[in-house]
This record gives structure tokens, sequence and C-alpha cells, in this order.
């Protein structure tokens, strides 16, 4: 009995007819045992497949080529307790990290085109950041694009976890704070800061700007990367 292939197949699709199974490679249907078969390596398989398994050679892990709604990439294979054999292997392509994964990365900024105006002499939000719960690095900036008359000077603070709170520094989970009295233009900078949330919490970039006549008006960027 013939087989009836598909036409136009794409690199790694399968194709299975009765208990038989095969790959498309490219080139040519290559005949593969579902569910038994794992590719052994220093280096991923060049045409994974959903559901392919790989064996690490050189760092001593499994892993599975997966597919979400959004991506696809190789995952390790281990849901014991404790520290996985190795970390996930870095990326060479310019993607980000899925949602959930150590390395993934959210920012909120307001541009210094569209500032927002800043209270005098007291402190003020700049933007906010919603974190789901995890362990997250935190850092940011502010920039000064006001007219007002300074007298206080000008401090930045990031990783707060109310837009009106006074930082304390140090603390592991508040930013240590920098302040300029000559604040013209000034863009100061926030330390990192570590934030271990166990719920989702929105973060507050914020800045406090003394001045006495005219205006003060604040941009910034408040950046996270998740640690674990």
């Amino acid at each position: 009995m013939a087989i009836d292939f598909p036409n136009s197949p794409t690199v790694g699709q399968i194709f299975t007819s009765g208990s038989f199974s095969w790959r498309w490679d490219g080139t040519r249907w290559v005949s593969v045992a579902m569910g038994s078969s794992i590719a052994i390596g220093d280096t991923p398989p060049s045409s994974p497949y959903t559901g392919q398994l790989w064996w690490d050679s050189i760092g001593g892990q499994a892993y599975l080529y997966y597919q979400d709604p959004n991506t696809t990439q190789w995952v390790p294979l281990d849901n014991q307790a404790g520290s996985p054999l190795i970390l996930p292997r870095g990326v060479v392509d310019g993607s980000n990290a899925a949602a959930g994964q150590v390395g993934e990365y959210r920012s909120a900024i307001v541009s210094n085109t569209s500032p927002v105006g800043i209270l005098a002499n007291q402190w003020s939000q700049v933007t906010a950041l919603t974190l789901p719960a995890g362990d997250w690095d935190v850092d940011g900036y502010v920039g000064n694009a006001g007219t007002g008359s300074t007298a206080g000077g000008m401090t930045a603070f990031g990783a707060a976890v109310s837009p009106t709170i006074t930082p304390v520094s140090p603390a592991d989970n508040t930013s240590i704070h920098f302040t300029y009295t000559n604040v013209t233009g000034a863009v100061i900078p926030t330390s990192l800061a570590r934030l271990s949330l166990s719920a989702t919490t929105p973060v507050y970039l914020c800045t406090y700007i003394g001045y006495t006549t005219g205006s003060a008006n604040a941009y910034g960027l408040i950046r996270a990367r998740r640690a674990r």
C-alpha cells in the first residue's frame, strides 16, 4: 500500500501512518521511533521538532523541545525539588525569557518628551511597574525636565513599594538614592535593589525635587530582571 506523504512539509513536521512515523528534515522523510529516541550531543539538534528530546552531553541535562502559544524553546526535564543540575543555556537570537523564567525582564518608561509633573518638596511618583511574585533585581533613573528654581535639590529613588514613601538606606529592598543640588537637566540613577515578592506588587520610581518657583517635571525608567 502506497503512503501518501503531505505536500510542502515544514522542517521538523511529523507524519504518522499506522504505527510508523516520519519526520521531514528539509530534504526527505526520515523514519523516527516516536517516544523512544533522544538526540545526544554537546549542542542541540539543528532542526528540532516539537516534542523532541535532547541529552546535553556536556552539561549532563535532558531537554524537551517545547512549544507554547508564543515561542518554542528547549526546556530542562527536571521537576524535582531543589536546584536543577545545570542552568538553562543562554540565548544567541536576541529573544526574551518567557514570563516566569529566570532572566525575565520588565520595565516602565516615561519619555523625556512627555514628562510628568512633580509636586514641590515632597516625594512623588514618576512611574510604576507591576511585578509578579518572584525574586527581582530592580533599578532605574530619573531625569529633571522642569524649569523650577531649586531650593532643596533633587533625589531619585527606585524600588519603592509606595509612591510617597520616604526612602531608608541601606536596605536590601530599597535603592540607595543620590541627591544633587544643581538639578537643571540632571539625570540621576538609582542603585540596584532586591525585591523578593510573594504576590503581584506595584513598584514605584519616585523623586523628590525641592523648588520655590516655576515647575518641576520628571521622566525616567524603572526596570527589573527576575533572579529566580
